[in-house]
């Protein structure tokens, strides 16, 4: 009758007219009905509807006081909720009828609702609440029919005798019977879920029972099989529904009960998914593997093969990955089931190689088309498309099938990762694809409507896609695809998961990393700590983002106090351990690590026994480092990490500790076995590339291990360790070439950049120069500020090279800004360099000593060992020698410091050489004994042991016994890493030999190694060691018979290359002709060391080559002038007969 704005209009008319001719109280309350919600073209008015409400509860109409006792409880716009009058309303209903009447057990009921749940100026009070609800339940039996007022009593007082709150009386027993007659009076389903619940969680003095619990459930889901009630009351848990809250736990429990009562397959499957679920919370991997193993066994199920597969492929907690039986599962699934899942991992498995399985393109492809013409596999289509439009090979007909892919997966479904990705080769076009700007705009924008999930896979694909398939040419698509996800996601793991992937791709994508902060910030409003321990590392190490390590302390201090993260635990630990950003606090780093040990950590244990091994802010206790490492590896957690502090312990030996070489080669081939980890990688290949005692050399091995170092990601380390060795032995340096232009397109591009600027600035073996990029690439590190390579081009600069003319001021100025740089933080080292160019003024007109003095003073007050060190030499270019060796003598009693004892030896032995005490050089022997079985580090061992094989063999040798000891320390030397300068230590002691026992077929080769490298070793500039016996010594006083050199200049190379000149010089003969050659090479890249050697052979006629004069004195007269602006830091030492 009424429809519409009008009718609406012409009703409340009606109800006025009634109330103005009748004062009819129906009227008012249908009336206030309205206003109070409004209808078409009746605007809400409460007050007039309380007004209304009032009114007719003075003509005694009782639905009226029903209704203003609603509008208390609920409230409206104008009217504040009001427990307080509703109930008073509601009493005097009750006072006012029959107590039996249905208007009474209504109000009752109204009444003990509102006192249940109190607030709003009403009292809490549970017990009249309970009285209420029993009076009612009492007063029904006045009825022949049961009414809707007695289903809801009894239901209520049954849930208040089974809560156990304050209040209610409690009696499971009698609740129960309640419920049961509840549901006999026809209450709704949602009772007999609540009596479900009910026996499945059970109740103080009731245990739980499962059987009725999914009896209950059963009934009222009105399920014939028992079976299917379980799993669908398992799901109800853990999912949630109106009537059932979630819980996992139960669902687990059910699951189980499933599992045990019906052997149900299908249990085993859906609860080794949640065995897995991190949203879930309940991960138990390995109870998941052996669920998945009873659903093969009991069931061949095709789906438990393919999860298990899946499990083994990519391993988890507790569970090693197997690929090889992970494809076995795969094949049985497919051959079972014909799972397009399986087909598409397997594919995966065979794209990408994995393990022992090999990368296998084409068994790939035929997989992803099995998958398709199987089922029409959405993903089969996209990944075969990706692999076809990445693949350099693809003709236009391949093309042209990726077009047919991509719109095919279209047909099939909308999937935002298809949109996306066909949009991206549209965007650019290919071959026999032309550009179609008009439809990718219209699929980008497809592709942005997706949901959360979906942007985040789309996200992930851009960022892990090792081709164009997916990445837009232009970046500001994928800059909206980020932002679209960060204002719609509210997880936090995906923000964080997001921005760590947009971190790590950063300049490979082209987008700047304050974009993965973003990210990271957001996940850290949400509390997450993971977001707060991974942008605290970055504002401590980033190329690009602001350093700010006060913040990142915050932010891992945060993390602690959130849930004791035992990752923020370490890394501060680290922080205060290593005390370069912050100040050192290694007790509070000790106690740290141990609780991230507690915590479950077993980064913390490699980290505390790096902190024992090394004594960083703690006393230096190895035996504790060792045990740490011992206890983790019994226990079977030894990361490789700790694998690989395990080794290079055992490998040198410490403190309480015997080295054990043969154990450290075992660790290192572990830590590659459990992880297959780059570093262990790197140093196996060291260590078989040269060989050790017991274990012969294995070259081959060696460039495998070094090979796969790299592969996933190129450490520059490995590259140069690989460079040097196609160099040494003639395979060429073309592959380490290629290895840097890849890199140059992934996160390492500037170190890379740097390397091959190195290479390319000269050329070397198979790889032309480009003197115009070498020198490109530097000034690019120095604009983006990368200080690795502004580091060298400063050195290059300093010293000048054949292709790049000297410029000290511009050197001096990089350093200074190095040492102020806000992400770097003041680098210490760069100070002690600075404080050198300061020393040596190369091409200036004077030094300054106070100044490199003044530099290095500031740091010796924070025990800087290379300042300590710096210190002497710069007291001993002022001439106070004797002030020199108070200072280092200081240090030895001191600090006990190897390098300290080294220098002094250098000292002692210059002092005795002019009155050639051997008390002295007894003593400087000593020293450098002392020194090389002191702290066992790598590096500086080996330094050491090649300084005191070089001091022996200057001493002369006394007996056949130190000629052995020499050689073996040179040996060592080699073996532990000092690589070209430590082989030219062995290759002199091997030329000097004792009495007439020498191996000069060998040490020839080492010379020839050394010779053919690409990059020299620079440790020896630190060690300041003379060289070889009777040489010729260079200084500023030139002119003598003989020259000396006092340091050791950067270009190993160069000593190896005039030791070989040397020996082909004793030879004479065709010999001399070969040593000219190599002279006259060296001349002519300007090497003014090269020029004194040749003309000083030119001039003695020395091996038979033919006496000249005049070229001898051309070439003394260029050296000069090469000396005079070549800084003593860069003489090259002088080797001749």
């Amino acid at each position: 009758m009424f429809s519409g704005k009008h009718a609406s209009r012409e009703l409340v008319d009606l109800y006025e007219e009634r109330i103005k001719k009748y004062n009819s109280a129906s009227a008012m309350t249908s009336l206030a009905d309205i206003l109070l919600d409004g209808m078409i073209g009746v605007p809400r008015d409460p007050d007039r509807a309380l007004q209304l409400l009032q009114r007719a509860i003075a003509l005694n109409y009782l639905d009226a006081s029903f209704q203003l006792a609603l509008l208390y409880t609920s409230g409206a716009p104008t009217i504040r909720r009001d427990y307080r009058r509703a109930a008073d309303i509601l009493e005097s209903v009750i006072a006012s009828y029959r107590p039996w009447s249905s208007n009474t057990l209504e109000a009752i009921c109204m009444l003990s609702a509102l006192l249940e749940e109190g607030g709003h100026g009403l009292p809490r009070d549970r017990s009249r609440a309970y009285q209420l609800l029993e009076r009612a339940l009492n007063d029904c039996r006045h009825y022949t029919y049961i009414g809707n007022t007695q289903v809801l009593a009894t239901h209520r007082i049954a849930k208040m005798l089974t809560s156990a709150l304050d209040g209610f009386p409690y009696d499971v027993q009698r609740g129960i019977r309640l419920y049961k007659q509840a549901v006999s009076y026809g209450a709704t389903p949602s009772v007999r879920y609540e009596l479900a619940l009910l026996y499945l969680n059970g109740r103080p003095g009731f245990a739980p029972d499962l059987h009725r619990a999914v009896k209950s459930y059963k009934r009222a889901c009105s399920i014939r099989s028992w079976s299917k009630a379980k799993l669908m009351m398992a799901y109800d848990l853990l999912h949630g529904t109106s009537d059932i809250p979630a819980n996992p736990a139960k669902a687990v429990q059910l699951y189980e009960f499933a599992i045990d009562t019906d052997n149900s397959i299908e249990a085993m499957l859906k609860l080794a998914s949640i065995l897995q679920d991190d949203d879930v919370g309940l991960i138990d991997v390995p109870r998941a593997v052996r669920l998945l193993e009873l659903a093969i066994e009991e069931g061949n199920n095709h789906e438990a093969m393919f999860e298990l597969g899946y499990i083994l492929r990519y391993g988890a907690d507790s569970v090693p990955r197997d690929e090889v039986r992970a494809v076995e599962l795969y094949k049985r699934s497919i051959t079972q089931g014909n799972n397009l899942s399986a087909m598409y991992y397997l594919g995966m498995t065979f794209e990408h190689g994995v393990g022992s399985i090999e990368c296998d393109k084409a068994k790939a492809i035929e997989l992803y088309e099995q998958a398709i013409e199987a089922g029409s596999h959405v993903l089969s289509m996209q990944k075969l498309a990706f692999l076809l439009e990445n693949d350099e090979n693809s003709t236009a007909e391949d093309m042209n099938r990726v077009f047919g892919l991509y719109e095919q997966a279209i047909q099939e479904r909308d999937d935002c990762l298809t949109f996306w990705g066909f949009a991206c080769l549209l965007e650019r076009g290919a071959s026999g694809v032309p550009p179609d700007k008009k439809r990718s705009d219209e699929l980008f924008e497809r592709a942005l409507d997706a949901n959360t999930v979906s942007l985040s896979l789309m996200i992930w694909c851009v960022c892990n896609s090792s081709g164009t398939a997916c990445r837009p040419s232009n970046k500001d698509r994928l800059i909206a695809l980020c932002r679209r996800f960060l204002s719609v996601c509210e997880k936090s793991d995906d923000l964080f998961r997001i921005g760590l992937a947009l971190e790590w791709r950063s300049s490979e994508l082209g987008v700047s990393k304050t974009l993965a902060v973003e990210f990271l910030e957001k996940a850290i409003e949400k509390e997450d700590t993971k977001a707060m321990v991974y942008l605290a590392s970055t504002l401590c190490d980033s190329d690009e983002i602001e350093r700010d390590v006060d913040r990142a302390v915050r932010l891992y201090e945060r993390a602690i106090e959130k849930d004791g993260s035992s990752d923020a635990l370490t890394e501060l630990g680290s922080l205060l351990a290593e005390g370069t950003l912050v100040p050192c606090d290694g007790v509070r780093a000790e106690k740290l690590f141990k609780r991230a040990i507690k915590a479950g950590s077993t980064q913390a244990v490699y980290e505390l026994a790096y902190q024992y091994y090394l004594g960083e802010g703690i006393p230096m206790n190895t035996k504790k480092a060792v045990a740490l490492l011992e206890e983790c590896l019994e226990l079977d957690r030894a990361e490789c990490d700790a694998l690989c502090l395990y080794a290079d312990i055992l490998w040198v030996g410490g403190e309480g500790v015997d080295a054990d070489r043969d154990r450290a080669v075992q660790l290192y081939e572990k830590a590659i076995e459990v992880g297959q980890y780059p570093t262990a990688m790197k140093k196996l290949g060291v260590i078989l590339e040269r060989g050790y005692k017991g274990v012969p050399s294995d070259v081959e091995r060696a460039f495998d291990l070094l090979e796969r170092s790299i592969k996933g990601y190129l450490s520059v380390d490995a590259m140069l360790k690989l460079t040097g060795m196609y160099a040494r032995y003639g395979r060429g340096v073309k592959r380490a070439v290629e290895l840097c232009e890849q890199g140059i397109a992934q996160k390492s591009s500037m170190a890379c950049k740097t390397l091959l600027a190195e290479v390319l600035l000269s050329g070397a073996l198979d790889v032309p120069g480009d003197k115009a990029r070498a020198i490109e690439y530097f000034e690019e590190a120095v604009e983006k500020d990368f200080c690795e390579g502004k580091g060298l081009y400063a050195r290059l600069l300093y010293t000048g090279t054949k292709d790049i003319e000297q410029d000290v001021d511009r050197a001096m100025e990089l350093v200074k800004q190095h040492v102020s740089c806000k992400k770097c933080g003041t680098q210490e080292r760069d100070i002690v360099q600075l404080a050198n160019m300061n020393r040596f003024a190369a091409g200036r007109t004077a030094r300054d000593l106070g100044e490199a003095e003044r530099l290095c003073g500031d740091l010796v007050e924070k025990s800087n060992a290379i300042a300590m060190l710096c210190m002497p030499m710069i007291a001993i270019d002022k001439g106070e020698e004797s002030r020199a060796l108070k200072i280092l003598e200081g240090y030895n009693e001191e600090y006990d410091f190897p390098r300290a004892m080294v220098m002094l030896a250098s000292i002692l032995w210059s002092a005795t050489e002019q009155n050639e005490s051997d008390e002295r050089r007894a003593l400087a022997v000593q020293l450098c004994e002392d020194a090389a079985a002191w702290k066992p580090d790598l590096d500086r061992s080996a330094g050491v042991r090649a300084m005191l094989g070089t001091v022996l063999r200057l001493r002369g040798f006394k007996c056949e016994d130190e000629y052995k000891r020499a050689v073996e320390v040179c040996e060592e030397s080699v073996w532990d890493g000092l690589d070209e300068l430590g082989k030219v230590a062995l290759a002199n002691v091997l030329s000097e030999g004792f009495e007439g026992q020498r191996d000069l077929a060998r040490a020839r080769q080492l010379y020839d190694e050394v010779a053919r490298g690409l990059r020299a070793d620079s440790v020896g500039c630190k060690l300041e060691f003379w060289v070889r016996r009777g040489c010729v010594v260079f200084d500023q006083e030139f002119w003598g018979e003989e020259v000396r050199l006092r340091n050791v200049g950067h270009d190993v190379r160069l000593i190896a290359k005039l030791n070989i000149v040397s020996m082909l010089l004793e030879s004479s003969g065709t010999g001399s002709e070969e040593a000219v050659g190599i002279l006259e090479e060296e001349v002519e890249k300007g090497c003014f060391a090269a020029m004194l050697v040749l003309a000083f052979v030119l001039r003695n006629s020395v091996g038979g080559v033919c006496k000249d004069v005049g070229r001898a004195y051309e070439l003394r007269r260029r050296a000069q002038l090469r000396a005079k602006s070549a800084p003593p830091c860069a003489w090259n030492a002088v080797i001749v007969v």
